[in-house]
């Protein structure tokens, strides 16, 4: 069912296949209705109405099982609705009558909402479909306004928001622009409301393949320990024998320091091929916490050219039958609106180029080579990325951010890809602990990100990015830029973020890293270039 909701249909007809015969082996017919009833929306979707009628009325059989006569069921009126709706698409509207006036009488008795735990009951929505295919608008109109009307009254939004587009849809095929354009404003304001509500269902197979990904990283990790292990057992064992070797023969034992040099060499290479691939590692981890900011980013604008789009089709649709039909007063109005909606639809597809050229500016891979940046704009964009990064793994959290920024702070020769990593570091941690305060502690804590940058002698730049959330325990504040070390609880932090980070400023810039915390109330990380 979540799969289903996400629009993964492929996975959500796998797991209801997997669920169906188990339902029917443990004899619940409701749940094994409800499974068919699913992969019949499903085969809808995907236009293969045959295969959804088999679906449908092998739901109307079970759910109908074990019924008693002239009681409600919502799963059964569900499932004869379906019936109907699929007439419908097919367009049969005597026999999808039948069915959606059998579903209506069956839940006149129970007055049931329209969205019920098995799904939802629009016998409204398919009396306006049915209408409509029959050519009686009038009666259409009414019922789709009644819909509407339900839909507002229950607080479905989900109901709401498709209806919403039908109106427009209809008003605009009925020749009442104002109409049309009324019910599409509000169509396009409820959308933008259930974006942000939405946002858990659009990451929740992202979430499951970060925690695969997490998995993953833990078995490497004790494998990792494993090798260690091994090699300090058997580093051990060889002193032993070195020990007693000494004693018995000088020759034996120049021979075995020999050899043990060599192996020694090897598995120093060996550990520093598991330090860059530990490095690796750590880089897309930072890349997978801007790729939700950057899909945050360029979302709105995407929505609106498919929304554009798809009045634009309608309009040109009604233009077409207008000209085919020798009405031409209303053709300058049509082309009129065309015109703006394609206004708008440019503006929003520059908008959208602009932030993902903007993003390939600050993640492409990197040349290696040193550019003249500004500071102030590269802590902007990653403490943006950063912060969109983290609230699509946690929608609930809210963070504000102050920043203070120096404009006459020279421009700073770096590698920017580089020194974004070490903001996104820094800014990561900040919402974490923050994020973790915020659970802790009940009452008006609000999380704060304080920025500042200021000029030191017109030559160097001292940047100042602190964070009021749990500070750092004392005693370990002189730990956090050593590598593997992390106050986060295991599987969630490498421990080399940090680390890394100290060495792109201090190693790689020639520049000044420091922290300064106080425990249970902020972390101040000062970087001075």
């Amino acid at each position: 069912g979540l799969y289903n909701k996400w629009g993964n249909l492929e996975k959500a007809k796998y797991y209801l296949h997997e669920a169906l015969p188990l339902s029917k082996a443990y004899g619940d017919s409701s749940t094994a209705a409800y499974a068919l009833l699913a992969l019949s929306n499903i085969s809808i979707k995907n236009n293969q109405l045959n295969e959804a009628m088999r679906y449908t009325d092998e739901a109307i059989v079970l759910s109908n099982k074990n019924r008693p006569a002239n009681t409600f069921d919502a799963i059964h009126s569900i499932a004869v609705l379906e019936k109907g709706l699929i007439y419908v698409y097919q367009k049969k509207p005597d026999l999808a009558y039948d069915y959606i006036l059998q579903s209506r009488i069956i839940t006149d008795q129970q007055h049931p909402k329209i969205s019920t735990v098995a799904g939802d009951l629009e016998t409204d929505y398919a009396f306006y479909l049915y209408n409509k295919l029959i050519k009686n608008d009038q009666a259409a109109e009414g019922y789709l306004l009644v819909a509407h009307k339900k839909a507002i009254a229950e607080k479905s939004n989900v109901l709401k928001k498709r209806y919403l587009r039908e109106l427009a849809v209809f008003y605009s095929e009925q020749k009442q622009p104002a109409l049309s354009a009324d019910y599409l404003q509000k169509y396009f304001e409820l959308n933008d409301k259930l974006e942000k509500e939405q946002d858990a269902f659009k990451i929740a197979q992202f979430e499951n393949e970060k925690i695969e990904r997490r998995q993953n990283e833990q078995i490497l990790e004790m494998r990792q320990k494993n090798d260690l292990q091994a090699v300090k057992v058997s580093n051990q064992r060889r002193l032993v024998v070195i020990t007693l070797a000494g004693l018995l023969i000088v020759c034996g034992l120049m021979v075995f320091i020999y050899r043990q040099l060599l192996i020694n060499k090897r598995t120093l290479n060996s550990l520093r091929k598991t330090q860059r691939q530990l490095i690796l590692s750590e880089k897309m981890a930072s890349l997978g916490e801007m790729t939700a900011g950057i899909a945050h980013e360029i979302e709105n604008p995407l929505n609106f050219v498919k929304n554009f789009s798809e009045v634009s089709a309608d309009l040109l649709q009604e233009l077409s039958e207008d000209i085919s039909h020798g009405k031409y007063e209303e053709v300058p109005e049509v082309v009129k609106d065309l015109k703006i909606n394609l206004t708008k639809i440019t503006f929003h597809s520059n908008k959208a180029d602009a932030i993902v050229r903007g993003m390939m500016t600050h993640t492409k891979q990197s040349t290696g080579k040193k550019e003249m940046v500004n500071i102030n704009a590269l802590i902007e964009e990653y403490s943006r990325l950063t912060y969109h990064g983290f609230k699509a793994n946690n929608s609930l959290f809210m963070a504000d951010t102050i920043a203070d920024y120096d404009k006459n702070i020279p421009l700073i020769e770096c590698i920017p890809q580089e020194l974004g990593r070490v903001f996104l570091n820094i800014f990561n941690n900040a919402y974490y602990s923050m994020h973790e305060k915020k659970k802790k502690i009940d009452g008006d804590y609000k999380p704060v990100v304080d920025i500042q940058t200021k000029s030191i002698g017109g030559e160097k730049v001292e940047i100042s990015i602190k964070d009021n959330g749990l500070g750092i325990p004392p005693g370990t504040a002189d730990k956090v830029f050593q590598p593997f070390f992390t106050t986060k609880p295991a599987g969630q932090g490498t421990g080399l973020g940090l680390s890394i980070s100290y060495d792109i400023i201090t190693k790689g810039l020639g520049g000044k890293m420091e922290v300064v915390s106080t425990e249970g109330e902020s972390a101040e990380f000062i970087i001075t270039i």
